[in-house]
C-alpha cells in the first residue's frame, strides 16, 4: 500500500486536498538477465480515498479518468527512459466510476482499470537489482457546482520513498562486471552534482558530446546562472539522457541571455492588460483591467453577477494579488475564479450583512420596505438630515427612492448610488417643506382713524389692609439748652375799678394777678386759671385730623 497526497483546483470554483492510498498489484518477474526485455504483466490498482465536504458536493456520483500513471525504474528502462506511463499503455482505458458517494460516506474506493490489468514491457540493465518504485499519480474527474460542469485535475504525489519491486539481474557468467558506459558515468555525474561548480565539470565532460559553443561565449557569471538554473530544474530523477541535458541547457542559456519585454511598450497587449491588472489599485480599476478582452479571460460566472458582486470579486482580487504580481493572465483567471468561489459558491462562504442590506432595497415592492430598508445600519448610509425629518417626510422620501430606483434586473448598481438617491430626495422634500419666498406686495392706503372708545367704569374700592404691628417706642431724646429769657413787656393798660379785672403791675411776665379791688362786680380770676383748656382744644383737633389721613391712605392702599 501506497499513500499519496493528491491536490488539484479548477476555475477557481474547486479545491482538492485529500489522502489517497493505492495498492498496487502485478504479476513480477523473480530475475531477469542482462538487458533482457521483460514485462510486468497484469498490473492494476485499488484506491481508497477520504471523503470531502467538496468531494461529496461537487463530484457526486464520482467519475473520472487517469490520464497518467508512472512508475520510477532503477536500473531498467522504458524505451531509454527510466520513468514509464501505464496510462499510455492504456489505451485510454483507465475510467472509473459513476461511484455514488453516501452521506456517511468517510472513504470511497474504486479499481483502476474495472477489470483484467496492464502489462508494462520493460528492459532489463547490466546487472545489479531493479527496483521499481510509486511516481505520480494524474487524475481527471468530473465535477460541478451551481449548474457549471467543470473537469477538475488531480495530481497525487506519493508521501514516502517506497519500493514496489525488486528483480535481481543475473550474472552474465563470466564472473566479471560489464565495462562501464562512458556516457553514463557522464550522465551520472549531471544528475549527482551537488553545486554550481560540479555541474559545470560534469558539462564539460566530452562524453556527453554536447554542443558547448553558445555556453562558452558566455561571461563567467552568466555560466554560473546557467549552471544553477540547470541544478534548479534538473528532474527528481535527473536526466534521462544526453539528449535531456543538452535540450535543458539550451533552455537555460536562452533565459539568461534573452532581454525580458519591458510591459506598457505597445508590442504585447496582453502584457500590456496584464500590467493594468498589476497596477489596479481600485475594485473599479480592477474590474476595467480584468474586462479587457486582451487578457482572454473566462468571465462566464464572473458575467452572471451583479455590479455589486463584480466589485466584491475585484475587491478580494486585490487583497489576494502575489506581492510579486500576477504572473501571467492563467494567473489571473485562478484568481478570479477562486473569489468567485469563495465569495459565492463555497459552503463555508462568509456572511455579508452589508449585501443582504444592499439587495433589500432593489428588492423593496412598496415604501414602507424602502424606508425599512434604507434605515439598516449595516447598509452604512448616511442619513443624518434625513433622521430630522418627520415621519411623513421619511415616508415621501422613501417613496421618492423607490420611484427613482433603476427599471432594470439590478436596481442600483452600488451603495453609494443609493446614497446619492437618498440625499437628492431629502433635499427636494426639504425644498417642498421651505418654498421660494414670494416679492413684497405694495404698501396698502392708511386707514382712518377710529372713534374714541368711551370711558371704563371705575374699579370698586380694594378691601382695607392689615393694621401694621405697632413698632417699638423710641428711645427719649435729650432735654435741650434752656433759651435766653425773653425782653419785658409793655405795661398794660389800668383796668376799670370795680368793674373788670386789671392786671398787676407786675404782669410784664404774662402771669394774670388778682385785682387790688375785690369788690367789683366782675371779681378777679382765680388761682388755678391757666391756658391749659386752649392747648387741649387743639391736640383734639390734631388727632381728629390725623385718623382721617389714616383712614383715607389705607382705603387708597386697599
Amino acid at each position: 500500500m501506497v499513500g499519496y497526497h493528491c491536490t488539484g483546483s479548477a476555475m477557481g470554483m474547486i479545491d482538492v486536498d485529500i489522502e489517497m492510498d493505492v495498492d498496487i498489484h502485478a504479476n513480477v518477474p523473480e530475475s531477469v538477465k542482462s538487458e533482457e526485455d521483460f514485462s510486468i504483466d497484469n498490473s492494476y490498482t485499488e484506491v481508497s480515498m477520504g471523503v470531502t465536504d467538496i468531494l461529496r458536493t461537487a463530484a457526486n456520483p464520482l467519475i473520472g479518468e487517469v490520464s497518467q500513471f508512472e512508475l520510477e525504474l532503477d536500473n531498467a528502462n522504458f524505451n531509454g527512459s527510466n520513468t514509464v506511463d501505464v496510462a499510455e499503455l492504456a489505451n485510454g482505458s483507465l475510467d472509473f466510476g459513476p461511484i455514488d458517494i453516501e452521506d456517511d460516506d468517510e472513504v470511497v474506493g474504486f479499481r483502476v482499470p474495472g477489470e483484467s490489468g496492464i502489462d508494462v514491457p520493460l528492459k532489463a540493465g547490466d546487472s545489479g537489482v531493479i527496483e521499481v518504485k510509486p511516481g505520480e499519480i494524474v487524475t481527471e474527474v468530473e465535477a460541478g457546482l451551481a449548474g457549471i460542469e467543470i473537469d477538475v485535475e488531480v495530481t497525487c504525489s506519493p508521501t514516502e520513498d517506497k519500493v514496489l519491486n525488486e528483480i535481481p539481474i543475473e550474472d552474465d557468467g563470466n564472473g566479471e562486471d560489464p565495462e562501464p558506459d562512458p556516457e553514463e558515468e557522464a550522465l551520472d555525474a549531471i544528475n549527482e552534482a551537488g553545486d554550481a561548480e560540479e555541474m559545470q565539470e560534469a558539462l564539460n565532460n566530452d562524453d556527453l558530446g554536447l554542443d558547448l559553443s553558445e555556453f562558452d561565449e558566455l561571461t563567467e557569471a552568466e555560466q554560473a546562472e546557467v549552471t544553477n538554473q540547470m541544478l534548479d530544474n534538473r528532474p527528481s530523477d535527473g536526466f534521462a539522457d544526453a539528449n535531456a541535458v543538452n535540450e535543458a541547457l539550451g533552455e537555460a542559456i536562452s533565459e539568461v541571455t534573452e532581454e525580458p519585454e519591458e510591459p506598457g511598450n505597445g508590442d504585447n497587449p496582453e502584457e500590456e492588460a496584464l500590467q493594468t491588472v498589476n497596477d489596479a489599485e481600485t475594485a473599479k480599476d480592477m474590474r476595467a483591467a480584468i474586462e479587457d478582452e486582451e487578457l482572454g479571460l473566462n468571465l462566464a460566472a464572473y458575467n452572471g453577477r451583479n455590479t455589486y458582486q463584480q466589485n466584491k470579486i475585484a475587491d478580494h482580487m486585490l487583497e489576494n494579488r502575489p506581492e510579486e504580481d500576477f504572473a501571467d493572465s492563467e494567473a489571473v483567471q485562478d484568481a478570479l475564479n477562486n473569489a468567485n468561489f469563495e465569495l459565492y459558491i463555497s459552503p463555508t462562504r462568509p456572511d455579508d450583512p452589508v449585501e443582504d442590506a444592499f439587495n433589500a432595497v432593489n428588492n423593496a415592492e412598496n415604501a414602507e420596505d424602502m424606508q425599512e430598508a434604507l434605515q439598516n445600519e449595516d447598509l452604512g448610509l448616511n442619513v443624518g438630515e434625513y433622521n430630522q425629518l418627520s415621519d411623513d417626510e421619511k415616508a415621501e422620501v422613501a417613496e421618492t427612492v423607490l420611484d427613482n430606483r433603476p427599471d432594470d434586473d439590478e436596481g442600483y448598481p452600488l451603495p453609494e448610488d443609493i446614497q446619492l438617491a437618498l440625499d437628492n430626495a431629502v433635499e427636494a422634500v426639504e425644498e417642498d417643506e421651505d418654498g421660494q419666498d414670494g416679492e413684497d406686495g405694495e404698501d396698502g392706503q392708511d386707514g382712518e382713524d377710529g372713534e374714541d372708545g368711551q370711558d371704563g367704569e371705575d374699579g370698586e374700592d380694594g378691601q382695607d389692609g392689615e393694621d401694621g404691628q405697632d413698632g417699638e417706642d423710641g428711645e427719649d431724646g435729650q432735654d435741650g439748652e434752656d433759651g435766653e429769657d425773653g425782653s419785658d413787656g409793655d405795661d398794660g393798660k389800668d383796668g376799670k375799678n370795680n368793674n373788670g379785672y386789671k392786671k398787676d403791675d407786675q404782669s410784664s411776665s404774662g402771669a394774670v394777678t388778682k385785682s387790688d379791688n375785690n369788690n367789683g362786680s366782675g371779681g378777679s380770676l382765680p388761682d388755678t386759671a391757666t391756658t391749659n383748656p386752649l392747648f387741649i382744644l387743639l391736640g383734639s383737633i390734631m388727632a381728629v385730623g390725623g385718623g382721617a389721613l389714616v383712614f383715607i391712605r389705607r382705603k387708597i392702599m386697599g
